[in-house]
């Protein structure tokens, strides 16, 4: 991090474009009739989008937290220093907090991706906060650093070795390192190949390679001066050169640093150690966990299974769905994600023995950070019955079965589960859901505003014929404005979802939040159970409104369900010779229609109207696949099934057609059906064209002939 000197607002900022933002916005805030609506920020996107051009020259072209290079200004990403959409506390969260701060040039921090992903909206400060407009937000004692107001050369020291790591000289250093992770795997890396470069240059200088060579030496010059804020990673670099002007020397004559003197006084700062981590109690940690990769070894059905997931994008978290026909092992890797992240050994000790492979002594689960050093291992072994953790977890982890019922369908009175870390419906079915009814009618007696943000999120949910409607409490019932009770006027199948993601709500509650700034990750096995094909279609999309932050790792049988997914997120799960196959080269679910997604690599159907000719089709693909290898026996059993799918007019309406249908289920068998190769969709379609060219030019001589 650099110091940004301030600069004059732009004129953009007077338009009349920000001058409408700003009246709506005041408008609805101030308003004092808006119990359950939230404001959207209807113009926030075009605004920053016309930002982002002013700050990404403001700040060099660089991220005004980590100075990692953003080359583009698209690329960027505007942040409120003073978030404007809630604040989150440790304990609390301040709903209308800094909104009047949204268009604040001094307010507006450009930033890459990640830090404004680790930011969220977390504004950790000491002592008494600014709680209205008219409150003075200056005389806050902010604990995060603000490139236009601290000098960061105060607060953060780099260690002294190659490792890259920065370490915090005061409590306001320590709390933004740990908040942004400024010790995240990128950074790391990007500082010690600015290492590298500046230890490069000053060899090439000192052995007189490059000793006449002004470009470098002015180079060093504007490092050292701070004349050139552009350079990536600049304050570290200036640290290295520093380090080597130190132990050099001549080296500033050689640069041209004719006043350069060894400052004894920098010299031993950064001796020391410096680590304050614990000073402040209330330390802020991020709650956002992205997953890079799962390493599944001997758990239930799964041998060996690595699955990578999708890198998040900024304003919506990516989703994994989990396909496959029964016993392929579903169930398995969401049960092993959970125990992978977070293990609860009351829960799961007990359980050792069927959760390892049978035949093995030990399972494995490896679960990957994205652009973090942090790996959590776990390691379960039959023979003591015990389990080893390694690795650190600090978000929400919430998991369900496929059952999920409430506390009216088994008539339980369990205690109400609201941990931070919950998946005991994962593996006990029967395990009832919380008492919602009971929960929002507590919350609606003891903290209307919660009551209300929490409404905000349920109508969400609700058909679109209710959605506009208050939610409050009479008689103890839940109720839509005058009308029926919620839960009696609505589906089996409206009640169970709308239970379900009031289930997770109230284990994300005890930060007192929005749900659309919460952080973490849910899994469900068989999302769409009991649903009307209308609303499988919409409740992916749905579930991404009410929870935009959460990453939800799915099951489901459901094709509907797919609406809403996107391409990267799919992950197909086929069983081949007992082992666990998992395939994500698959089409975009958006661009094909119902019984295109049924017939493609989704849910593999080859036949849509007929099991019994869906059963020919798989032994049929089940012996091309052998090529070569296939039995005099098996050969006749071939011919035999494709008399009957030609008569089923399975294999084409003529000759021509049915040769090149055979070629390319020939190569769909090889490469797709019984092949565990990775699929590459761009190889698969090469080969296709090459083989089907080649049947098209045999048939086109033999029509010469």
């Amino acid at each position: 991090m650099i110091k940004i000197e301030k600069q004059k607002a732009p004129e953009f900022l007077y338009s009349e474009t920000v001058d409408l933002a700003v009246e709506k916005m005041e408008e609805f805030f101030v308003s004092k009739n808006r119990s359950q609506k939230r404001y959207d920020w209807p113009f926030n996107a075009e605004i920053d989008k016309e930002l982002k051009g002013y700050l990404h020259e403001v700040f060099y072209g660089k991220c005004g937290y980590c100075e990692i290079k953003i080359d583009y200004p698209e690329l960027g990403t505007v942040d409120r220093y003073r978030p404007n959409n809630g604040v989150r506390d440790k304990n609390e969260f301040h709903q209308d907090l800094y909104w009047w701060l949204t268009f604040e040039w001094d307010n507006l921090i450009y930033c890459c991706k990640e830090c404004n992903q680790y930011k969220g909206n977390y504004f950790p400060i000491k002592g008494r906060r600014a709680l209205n407009e008219n409150d003075d937000y200056e005389k806050e004692h902010r604990m995060l650093l603000n490139p236009y107001l601290d000098e960061p050369g105060n607060h953060l020291n780099y260690l002294y070795s190659d490792s890259g790591n920065i370490d915090a000289l005061t409590d306001e250093g320590n709390q933004t390192i740990e908040l942004l992770r400024l010790n995240r795997t990128n950074l790391i890396e990007g500082r010690r190949k600015a290492r590298s470069e500046i230890i490069d240059v000053v060899e090439s200088l000192i052995n007189g390679e490059q000793l006449k060579n002004h470009a470098i030496k002015k180079y060093l010059a504007n490092i050292y001066e701070l004349e050139d804020p552009s350079i990536e990673f600049l304050s570290y670099k200036r640290w290295v050169l520093l380090n080597e002007l130190d132990t050099t020397p001549f080296l500033g004559q050689i640069i041209g640093l004719e006043d350069f003197q060894t400052d004894d006084n920098w010299f031993r700062e950064k001796e020391k150690t410096a680590k304050r981590e614990g000073l402040w109690k209330d330390l802020i940690k991020s709650d956002y966990f992205p997953i890079e990769y799962i390493h599944i070894k001997n758990f239930k059905s799964i041998d060996d299974l690595k699955i990578d997931f999708k890198e998040d994008e900024l304003n919506k978290k990516s989703w994994l769905f989990l396909l496959g026909e029964n016993g392929v092992g579903k169930s398995s890797i969401l049960q092993a994600i959970a125990v992978g992240l977070k293990l609860d050994r009351k829960l799961i000790e007990p359980l050792i023995p069927s959760l390892i492979k049978k035949g093995k002594r030990t399972a494995e689960i490896t679960i990957k950070e994205r652009n973090n050093e942090n790996i959590i291992y776990t390691k379960l072994v039959r023979k003591t019955g015990t389990v080893e953790q390694s690795g650190s977890f600090n978000s929400y982890l919430i998991g369900y079965g496929s059952l999920r019922l409430s506390v009216d369908e088994i008539e339980s009175s369990s205690p109400k589960d609201t941990s931070k870390i919950s998946y005991q419906n994962l593996f006990k079915p029967t395990k009832a859901l919380n008492d919602v009814t009971k929960w929002l009618r507590s919350i609606h007696r003891n903290d209307v505003d919660f009551f209300d943000r929490i409404a905000i999120s349920i109508k969400q949910l609700l058909p679109h014929d209710k959605s506009d409607t208050n939610l409050s409490i009479k008689n103890g019932e839940i109720v839509l404005g005058n009308s029926e009770t919620l839960f009696a006027e609505l589906s089996d199948g409206y009640k169970s979802t709308i239970t379900l993601a009031i289930d997770i709500m109230m284990k994300l509650s005890d930060a007192q939040s929005d749900m659309k700034v919460m952080s973490g990750i849910v899994l469900i096995d068989e999302l769409g159970n009991q649903l009307h094909p209308r609303w499988q279609m919409r409740i992916v999309r749905q579930l991404r409104e009410v929870f935009p932050n959460i990453n939800f790792i799915i099951s489901t049988h459901h094709p509907l369900c797919l609406r809403g997914a996107e391409r990267k997120e799919i992950l197909l799960l086929r069983n081949i010779d007992n082992q666990v196959i998992s395939n994500t080269e698959l089409p975009d679910p958006a661009s094909l229609r119902v019984d295109q997604i049924l017939a493609s690599e989704f849910f593999g159907l080859s036949s849509l109207v007929d099991p019994e000719i869906e059963a020919k089709f798989n032994r049929y693909y089940e012996l091309l696949a052998k090529n070569e290898n296939v039995t005099p026996e098996e050969r006749r059993e071939i011919n035999t099934l494709k008399d009957e799918l030609r008569n089923k007019q399975q294999l084409g309406s003529s000759l021509r057609e049915e040769l090149l249908y055979h070629v390319i289920d020939k190569l769909l068998a090889e490469k797709i059906a019984y092949d565990k190769n990775p699929l590459n969709r761009e190889e698969l379609k090469a080969e296709t064209i090459r083989r089907v060219k080649e049947v098209w030019k045999t048939l086109n001589l033999e029509a010469y002939d």
